[in-house]
């Protein structure tokens, strides 16, 4: 059986959602194959790692896989994941990249020229355009570089040779910032503006609507990504849908395809879907109301569930005083994942250090310490025995399925264990699940600290 890795570093929930589950339908597809995620998940909005972020990808160990899949945002600096292809090229092993295209790595993603200029050529063609400008992402940016040449060769065909262009970054503030640029002259605000994704188009939007400018009458606006900023304006904001599905599909069949040993292109590119809507001053035909409700009644369900699980599962996580009693409320909770296993694994220089100063890194050994309906028996101390932490999980625990993620538990920089799903829990979509193993871990903590100040005294 070939084993494949994906190393990823996003807290885009909803992204990477979407392209873990196209990973998994392709990984499913080649039945001589299995896919393990090592999700190292970060801080919302963060644009540099958090210290200990990468620990988890140290679980992966390059001899033990058949080629590696990486994936990552701006928390994860484009030279470091050049670093890790390196790393991972020593060993032989083919490598895929999601998104970002790095050196010596066969590229799996949008093309963003193509997207950009496809978007620009068709909004300038139906409006009535006199001023076009461009809000950048991230300066050193790829995707953002690519984008903002799509967007100046599509004005250049329409007959403008120098528009607009404000160099920004990736948040919404930078929108907000822009805009109140933008507004120091407000007798030459451009009445169309291209923004480089839709966090960037939202601040955009709002900050001139909150100074009396409007959409699309006054201005009109466009977006990337087809994210929730660009759903839940209003109006709603043309954008450009990745298709993040069949690109975590196409990653993972691509990675395939190279261990079989078949050739690939350099660039592998998923279709892209186009948003018109009213932020351009178009009809939305993609879209109904009741697609858009759908969406809102779905989050708005899985909000009142989880909420309901959190009133019940924090207070008893936080009010246990040993181990063995997080645990159990760890064990009571884990059916609710609805997976068909899920395992929660300590880390045992974390549990053995008597100095006070945790690890930061992963030992050579750990313990399965608590799990769903994988575990060969019930352990009244919920500790089901220790093994080699290169293994992941006990020998006598069969991982025959098809997927598995690894989430790392930690607190700061402390890595205090690991947490495997076989598939993807519903709860990952809206960063859920991230949540409650936050809390996980906050909770150990506290009971191992309390065990050490009592062994002092």
């Amino acid at each position: 059986m070939r084993r494949a890795a994906f190393l990823s570093y996003d807290w885009n929930y909803n992204i990477i959602t979407d392209l873990y589950r196209g990973a998994g339908i392709s990984a499913r597809e080649h039945a001589d194959t299995q896919l393990f995620i090592f999700s190292a998940f970060g801080e919302d909005g963060k644009s540099s790692p958090e210290t200990g972020a990468f620990e988890i990808f140290r679980l992966c160990n390059p001899e033990d896989y058949d080629g590696f899949i990486i994936q990552g945002n701006r928390a994860w600096p484009p030279a470091m994941r050049q670093e890790t292809v390196q790393r991972l090229r020593k060993f032989g092993k083919p490598v895929v990249s999601v998104n970002y295209e790095l050196e010596d790595t066969v590229y799996a993603g949008t093309d963003n020229y193509e997207a950009m200029y496809g978007l620009v050529r068709r909004v300038l063609k139906e409006s009535r355009c006199r001023r076009p400008a461009f809000v950048n992402g991230l300066e050193t940016s790829i995707e953002a570089q690519q984008r903002s040449k799509g967007f100046f060769d599509a004005c250049k065909e329409a007959g403008f040779e120098k528009p607009d262009f404000y160099q920004a970054s990736w948040q919404i503030e930078e929108g907000v910032r822009t805009a109140r640029e933008m507004l120091r002259d407000r007798s030459n605000i451009p009445d169309m503006i291209f923004c480089c994704n839709d966090d960037l188009a939202a601040g955009v939007q709002e900050t001139l609507q909150n100074a009396g400018i409007h959409i699309p009458e006054d201005v009109r606006i466009t977006g990337f990504d087809n994210r929730e900023h660009s759903l839940r304006s209003q109006p709603r904001i043309t954008t450009v849908d990745r298709d993040y599905l069949t690109i975590g599909y196409n990653a993972m069949k691509t990675l395939c395809d190279l261990m079989d040993g078949k050739d690939v292109p350099a660039a592998v590119y998923s279709p892209v879907r186009y948003v018109f809507s009213e932020s351009a001053g178009m009809q939305n035909t993609t879209e109904t109301i009741e697609s858009i409700r759908s969406v809102y009644y779905s989050i708005d369900k899985a909000m009142r569930q989880f909420y309901e699980t959190l009133i019940r599962f924090q207070p008893a996580v936080l009010k246990a005083d040993t181990l063995p009693e997080i645990l159990s409320v760890c064990e009571e909770y884990f059916p609710q994942l609805k997976l068909p296993a899920v395992y929660l694994v300590l880390n045992n220089d974390f549990l053995s250090d008597q100095s006070g100063t945790a690890p930061v890194g992963y030992g050579s050994r750990s313990s399965l310490a608590g799990c769903a309906n994988g575990c060969p028996q019930l352990a009244p101390d919920h500790i089901y025995g220790e093994f080699d932490t290169r293994e992941l999980l006990p020998q006598n625990i069969r991982m025959n399925a098809s997927m598995y993620i690894i989430y790392p538990l930690r607190d700061e920089g402390t890595c205090i264990g690991y947490f495997i799903t076989e598939g993807i829990s519903p709860s990952m979509k809206y960063g859920f699940l991230t949540v409650i193993l936050t809390l996980v871990s906050a909770a150990v903590q506290n009971v191992r600290r309390k065990e050490l100040l009592q062994n002092s005294r």
